[in-house]
């Protein structure tokens, strides 16, 4: 069974600065899980995700579930399907431990065999429920069932029952059954009963009986020589070398059950319990929770959890009781981000967000549709500015000597340094025609100008004058000034509604620039949203419309960058350059990194941390002092370093899948399908294969629909194909012979894989067009010639000439 798996992002719009939901995921049965009921989890050293259920066994790659069931019918098909544990043999096979017994799948059959306890053990059907498998160093199962424990040979395929009862005194195990099995460095095996822990010896199979654990242990962990035992009463370490015990609180209100436990990479203890997951501090010997958001924590405490992995990319899987599996990625979140929180009296007013400006003091400046707010360095907390009679606050700036100025719908403010407000008033005599400032700006000379409805102004030092800049306009509408800046001649590049314009301020000559039907070199929209100028001189313009244009000062004209280029949207809000070069672009669909000289983009979106997919135009500020980056739009905004963002830069592992093949026309329902794909190659396919469907996995489970791909076929292609976020390609029509299938892929952050996997896979001929046959064709028309030849010229003939 092959279901989608659809990604369910715990998101809330009620959260303010840090304190960002983590980032969950969700499988169940919507996205393909075999079962809701979840008792173990593994990672396999191909990198898929086994998930053991009471419905089922489930192998997802990122994409999709494969289930396994059992089929009464079929001795091949898994042994039962309530699975309590899950071992990989590293060696193309899985263990399962089920009810009724152990399962071994062969992943390249995709078949199981059943092993169960004989007949004549005692108890069989006690022992037959195993929960907990390992395998030691001489590669022999040691299993833990609800009848005690079991040795298992597997060259012999013969099982062998530990009496406990034969090494300890018999009142001490009045419950036989194994909860868990752990194998220590040294080969010892170390069991958690409901009486206590004990430690088996591998080679005389002798048991002991651990005094000092006198509990009821659930789990058990091993790190060194330290042996951790979650049990009904919280969280214990034994040190084997001192033969101390310690426990560990949960919490001041009393002891927690534990039901899972784990070690993490950073060497911490994980421990599942009903209120939570909750993470151990060794130097405090305390516990708190892991994840600090209870919002999170309540959509999945209610549901125990039953078992807690860390993958290679050191993100977490929990398995609960009847809610599927969690995935959660403890990265940090890419940007960081400002909202409404009604709750919060010091946050901001509101969520729609335009004007922002960092000033030289480290305080934000947020313009929003009501209110100007200042975030204040020192305390992290927004305060408004009183009584602003601007409504909107389209842009705010910070001039040369300190003074913020805001330009709203009615008007513009002013508040100098030692916070003195000025306002300049709609149809004042010495103010503009301030209908709405959208745009601010402060060139070379200190000379302020100022974007206004319908025109250009600009203001000196010192005054309280604005003097109108004339503007061509060839339309009767109204004329939006959206954005001012300065190129390093000096020349003012303004991005209008109807165009663009560039001002030669000494000779006060404007060129007006719009697009030009037919003419590829022109722009590509007259609505724009911003310019640019880079740190190398270059000009950039974004449109409303159509991408991002580049000016060509040789040529007087503009190459283009749009969504074939890799662009996630053509609507660009906005527009800023990093400290190394790289383009930042604010869209309809998120934010994206363009990089000018590679040619490349990387795009982010809401489950990288930003605020939402839709920005707003005029909100986007690079922070003067710090280089910090702001963008805002619907739902606050986003502040970010790009040098300090965090990426995965590990690549993927890629495995292939799935391989299905159609001898006649393409038909999906035909298709056959070739088992244990991710464990074979140079694979054989049938004469008059016509149509062959590969599927191929990156194996990097953060935010997995973001993973790119590149595949090409040798001999067939010459360049590299991109697939984008598809992960499944189509032949149709080969010709028969050898193929290699060459594969590459990207984490979700870009990051890819320095050599390609390959598939390496032949299509048998046809009778017709196999070798022997044209051989033989070959000698037979040989033959006819030669015949032929003896009917034209009879052997008699040729002697006597």
């Amino acid at each position: 069974m092959r279901v989608v798996f659809l990604l369910i992002f715990l998101a809330s719009a009620s959260l303010t600065g840090q304190k960002n939901i983590p980032d969950f995921s969700k499988l169940s049965v919507d996205q393909g899980l075999a079962n809701v009921s979840v008792y173990a989890l593994l990672q396999d050293s191909q990198g898929f995700i086994w998930v053991g259920t009471q419905g089922g066994l489930s192998r997802f790659d990122g994409y999709s579930c494969v289930n396994y069931y059992n089929d009464p019918s079929d001795i091949t098909t898994l042994k039962d399907n309530f699975i309590n544990c899950i071992l990989d043999d590293k060696d193309e096979h899985i263990w399962v431990g089920t009810r009724t017994g152990i399962s071994r799948l062969n992943k390249r059959t995709n078949h199981f065999e059943n092993f169960e306890v004989a007949d004549d053990l005692q108890n069989k059907k006690l022992l037959d429920v195993v929960y907990a498998i390992a395998k030691d160093n001489k590669d022999n199962l040691w299993l833990g069932t609800k009848g005690g424990l079991l040795f298992f040979n597997i060259l012999e395929k013969r099982f062998t029952k530990i009496d406990l009862a034969d090494s300890i005194e018999k009142n001490l195990i009045s419950n036989k059954r194994i909860n868990d099995i752990s194998i220590s460095e040294e080969g010892k095996i170390w069991l958690a009963t409901d009486n206590g822990l004990l430690v088996c010896h591998p080679e005389t199979h002798q048991v002991s009986y651990i005094s000092q654990a006198n509990l009821d242990v659930k789990k058990i962990c091993i790190s060194g020589q330290k042996i951790w035992l979650g049990t009904t009463t919280g969280v214990y370490c034994l040190d084997t070398t001192s033969g101390n015990i310690i426990p560990f609180a949960m919490s001041e209100k009393g002891p927690d059950e534990i039901y899972t436990l784990c070690i993490n990479s950073k060497n911490q203890i994980l421990a599942g319990t009903l209120k939570g997951v909750k993470v151990l501090d060794l130097q405090s010997g305390k516990f708190s929770p892991f994840f600090e958001n209870e919002r999170v924590v309540s959509w999945y405490q209610s549901n125990r959890p039953q078992a807690i992995l860390e993958d290679w990319d050191h993100t977490y899987w929990i398995a609960t009781f009847s809610d599927g599996v969690y995935h959660y990625d403890p990265s940090p979140p890419k940007f960081l981000h400002y909202n409404y929180d009604k709750d919060d009296p010091y946050s901001l007013n509101e969520n729609s967000v335009y004007g922002l400006c960092e000033d030289r003091k480290g305080n934000v400046w947020v313009g929003t549709s009501t209110d100007l707010n200042i975030l204040d360095k020192t305390t992290g907390k927004f305060r408004r500015l009183a009584d602003v009679p601007t409504g909107i606050i389209w842009r705010v700036f910070e001039d040369n000597e300190g003074v913020i100025w805001a330009g709203g719908r009615i008007g513009l403010l002013s508040v100098s340094p030692s916070n003195v407000i000025k306002y300049y008033r709609y149809k004042d005599r010495c103010s503009m025609y301030a209908g709405r400032v959208s745009s601010i700006f402060q060139d070379n000379e200190g000379i302020m100008w100022f974007g206004g409805r319908d025109g250009l102004y600009s203001h000196k030092k010192g005054t309280d004058i604005f003097e109108t800049f004339s503007l061509p306009k060839i339309t009767p509408d109204t004329l939006l000034l959206n954005h001012i800046t300065e190129d390093q001649t000096h020349q003012l590049w303004i991005s209008s509604n109807y165009g663009l314009y560039r001002i030669d301020k000494t000779r006060k000559h404007v060129v007006y620039i719009q697009k030009k039907a037919n003419d590829p070199g022109s722009l590509s929209d007259n609505n724009l949203s911003g310019t640019l100028v880079s740190k190398k001189g270059d000009i950039w313009v974004s449109s409303i419309n159509y991408g991002l244009n580049k000016f060509e000062p040789k040529t007087q004209s503009f190459s283009h960058v749009q969504k074939k280029d890799g662009l996630p949207d053509e609507k660009i809000w906005g527009i800023l350059e990093d400290n190394r070069g790289l383009l930042w672009l604010s869209t309809s669909r998120g934010l994206s990194r363009y990089d000018p000289v590679k040619k490349s983009f990387l795009n982010f979106d809401i489950h990288d941390g930003l605020q939402s997919y839709e920005f707003n135009m005029t909100s986007s500020h690079k922070g003067k002092y710090s280089d910090k980056l702001y963008f805002g739009g619907i739902n606050g905004f986003n502040v970010f370093h790009p040098d300090s963002i965090h990426y995965s830069k590990t690549p993927p592992k890629i495995v292939f899948t799935s391989m299905m093949y159609h001898k006649g026309n393409y038909s999906e329902s035909e298709l056959s399908i070739i088992p244990g794909i991710c464990c074979r190659d140079n694979l054989i396919l049938p004469s008059g294969t016509k149509a062959i469907v590969i599927e191929f996995s990156a194996l990097n489970y953060i935010h997995t629909f973001k993973n790119q791909y590149a595949y090409l076929l040798k001999d067939v292609h010459q360049n590299w194909i991109q697939m984008g976020g598809k992960h499944e390609v189509t032949f149709a029509n080969l010709e028969p012979g050898s193929y290699t299938l060459l594969v590459k892929a990207s984490n979700s952050d870009g990051y890819w894989t320095k050599e390609p996997v390959s598939l390496h896979f032949r299509i048998t001929p046809t009778w017709w067009q196999a070798l022997w046959f044209k051989i033989l064709i070959l000698f037979g028309v040989l033959y006819l010639v030669y015949a032929f030849y003896n009917i034209i010229f009879p052997r008699g003939s040729r002697w006597k000439k």
